[in-house]
C-alpha cells in the first residue's frame, strides 16, 4: 500500500506542478495582451505588441543618436575641431533660435549643443556655395535677393524709460551714445524680414518679440527696402527706423542698423540658410560620415 501511494505521489505531484506553471503561463499571456485599442470590437493592438514596440523603437533612437555622436565627433577630431569651451556653446545659444532655450544651462544641454557646434564647425568648412543660398532665399522668403537688418533692440519692464531710449534716438543719438549715456546694452541680431521680426517671429540670432502695438518712422532714402507680406501689401524699412513694441509685460526698443546684401555679408546668410536647414544639414553630414566610416551593426 506504501509502495502505491509513492508511486502515485510521483505521477500526480508532477501534473499538479505541470498545471500550476501552465496556468501561470496563460494568466501571464492574458494579460501580457490585454487590449490597448479595438475597432469594432476587434483588438488591433494588445499591451504586449505595443511594449515589444516601444522597446524596439527605443532600442534604435538610442543606438542611432549614439552612431551620430561618434561619428561627429570622429568627424571633428580628423578636421582638427577641438571641443566646444563653454563660451562657444553660450555663443551657440545667442546666434541660433533653436538652441536659445538651453542657454540657462549649459552643462545640462552640454550633448545636445556639442553636437551642434561640431555641425556647425564642419558646415562652415564644407562651404555653401551661393547659388544654393540664392535658391533658399527664393524658397523661404520669396525673393533670390533678400537681403538681412541688421536690428538693435533693447527690453524693459518700465514703460517710462522704453520711451525715453526711444526719444533719445528718433532725435539722432547713435546705439552707441544711448548705451553711454543710460547705462544700458542693446541685443544686436539680423532678421530677413522685419515683418516676421514685429509680429513675434524669430530672427537668426534668435530674438523673439510678440507686441499689441508698434510704431516707427519711415524715411525714403536708398538705404529703404521693401518686406512683402502679400501682394496687396508693401511695407517699406529703412536703415535708423525706431520701433517701440509692447505686449502684456514688456516693452522693446529696436533700431535697424544696416541693411546687408549677401555681396558684403555672405557669413550672415551662411548662418540663416544653417539656423533654417539645420536637421538637413546633420542628416547629410552624418550620411556622408557613414559612407567613409565602417559602422557595423550586430
Amino acid at each position: 500500500m506504501d509502495q502505491f501511494k509513492k508511486i502515485i505521489s510521483y505521477i500526480i505531484y508532477p501534473i499538479l506542478a505541470l498545471s500550476l506553471c501552465l496556468n501561470f503561463y496563460l494568466l501571464y499571456t492574458n494579460v501580457a495582451d490585454k487590449a490597448v485599442v479595438k475597432v469594432e470590437g476587434q483588438t488591433i493592438l494588445t499591451e504586449s505588441e505595443l511594449s515589444d514596440y516601444l522597446s524596439d523603437s527605443y532600442k534604435l533612437t538610442v543606438v542611432n543618436q549614439r552612431v551620430t555622436d561618434y561619428l561627429l565627433t570622429l568627424e571633428a577630431g580628423n578636421r582638427s575641431i577641438s571641443e566646444p569651451t563653454n563660451e562657444q556653446l553660450q555663443e551657440m545659444t545667442l546666434n541660433f533660435p533653436t538652441f536659445t532655450s538651453y542657454s540657462t544651462d549649459i552643462e545640462k544641454h552640454r550633448d545636445t549643443l556639442t553636437e551642434a557646434y561640431y555641425v556647425y564647425e564642419i558646415f562652415k568648412l564644407n562651404g555653401v556655395d551661393t547659388s544654393t543660398l540664392h535658391t533658399f532665399l527664393e524658397e523661404w522668403y520669396g525673393n533670390s535677393d533678400t537681403k538681412l537688418y541688421e536690428v538693435f533692440s533693447y527690453e524693459t519692464h518700465d514703460h517710462s524709460h522704453a520711451v525715453e531710449i526711444e526719444n533719445l534716438l528718433r532725435d539722432g543719438n547713435s546705439i552707441s551714445e544711448v548705451e553711454e549715456q543710460l547705462g544700458i546694452e542693446f541685443f544686436t541680431s539680423y532678421t530677413a524680414s522685419m515683418d516676421n521680426l514685429i509680429s513675434g517671429g524669430e530672427d537668426v540670432d534668435g530674438a523673439t518679440i510678440s507686441h499689441d502695438m508698434s510704431s516707427h518712422d519711415i524715411d525714403e532714402d536708398d538705404t529703404a527696402i521693401h518686406d512683402m507680406d502679400t501682394a496687396e501689401q508693401v511695407t517699406t524699412y529703412a536703415t535708423g527706423d525706431v520701433f517701440h513694441i509692447m505686449d502684456s509685460e514688456d516693452m522693446q526698443i529696436i533700431q535697424i542698423g544696416d541693411i546687408l546684401s549677401m555681396d558684403n555679408s555672405l557669413e550672415h546668410f551662411e548662418n540663416l540658410y544653417f539656423a533654417q536647414k539645420y536637421t538637413a544639414i546633420k542628416t547629410a553630414i552624418v550620411n556622408d560620415c557613414k559612407s567613409r566610416y565602417v559602422v557595423s551593426y550586430y
